[in-house]
């Protein structure tokens, strides 16, 4: 029995199809945040939600999955810290 194959070429992209989930690495490129959603939000602090937001959008705005020791002195300087 012959089973005929698939011709990928047609430009029909198998993942956008309804009921596809993305994989785990294009689940990584989708989100990009450093920390989860807490499970009780009651139990972070209101400064380090704000420190929290602000790597988000720093990595996200940046297309990054990482921070350096550096860019993570530039969140922490925008947000108003300062060297004592």
């Amino acid at each position: 029995m012959v089973v005929p194959l698939d011709d990928r070429r047609s430009g029909k992209d198998r993942r956008a199809l309804p009921g596809n989930e993305p994989g785990p690495s294009e689940r990584r490129l989708l989100d990009r945040r450093q920390f989860p959603p807490p499970q009780d939000p009651r139990n972070v602090s209101t400064a380090a939600r704000q420190l929290q937001e602000a790597i988000d959008a720093f990595k996200k705005g940046r297309g990054l999955a990482r921070l350096s020791a550096d860019d993570l002195l530039d969140v922490l300087k925008k947000l108003g810290y300062r060297e004592a």
